[in-house]
C-alpha cells in the first residue's frame, strides 16, 4: 500500500504561481479532446476557474518540494443538458505517479469544505471511466447516465453536503 505524501490543499487564486503547472497537468491528460488540444486553452480555462470568494474556485494539491500535483476546480456549469443543475466539479487530475495515494480524496475534502461554508447544498460531476469509482468512493451517488448530444455518454454523480 502506498503512503499518503506530505500534501497541502490551497486556493489556486493563493498559489497563482502554481496555474502553468495546473493547466500542463490537465493538458497532458485531456488535450487530445477537440478544441482543447493547445495549452493555451487550458492555461486560459485554469485562469478563468481560480476564484477565492464564489464560484467559480480551484484548489491545487502541493507537494513537500512546492510542486502542483492535483487540482480541483467548481464551476457554474458543466453540462449544457443538464444547465438547471449547479455547481459542477470539473479538471479533477492528480499526476498520474501520485495517483491511489490519498490526493483525490484531500482535493475532494478540501472542495466540499469550502463549499459547506459557501452555502452550497449540492454538487455534481459528469465523469466516465475509472473516475466514477473515485467519486463513489469519496461518498457520491449515481444521479444519471447521459446519452450525450455529441453521441459521447456521461455518468452524473451528486453529493449532498
Amino acid at each position: 500500500m502506498r503512503q499518503t505524501p506530505a500534501v497541502s490543499v490551497e486556493l489556486l487564486a493563493d498559489r497563482f504561481d502554481l496555474l502553468p503547472s495546473v493547466a500542463r497537468l490537465r493538458w497532458q491528460e485531456w488535450g487530445t479532446e477537440p478544441g482543447r488540444q493547445a495549452l493555451q486553452w487550458w492555461i486560459d480555462t485554469t485562469r478563468s476557474e481560480a476564484g477565492r470568494d464564489a464560484v467559480p474556485v480551484a484548489f491545487v494539491a502541493v507537494d513537500n518540494h512546492g510542486e502542483a500535483i492535483g487540482a480541483v476546480s467548481l464551476a457554474p456549469a458543466d453540462l449544457p443538458e443538464r444547465s438547471a443543475l449547479t455547481p459542477w466539479v470539473v479538471g479533477t487530475i492528480v499526476q498520474a505517479d501520485h495517483r491511489g495515494a490519498g490526493v483525490g480524496g484531500a482535493l475532494m475534502n478540501r472542495l466540499q469544505q469550502w463549499a459547506t461554508t459557501a452555502g452550497i447544498p449540492q454538487l455534481w460531476v459528469a465523469t466516465g471511466g475509472k473516475a466514477i469509482a473515485f467519486y463513489r468512493q469519496c461518498g457520491w451517488h449515481l444521479a444519471e447516465v447521459l446519452d450525450r448530444d455529441d453521441g459521447e455518454q456521461a455518468t452524473i454523480l451528486t453529493i449532498r453536503l
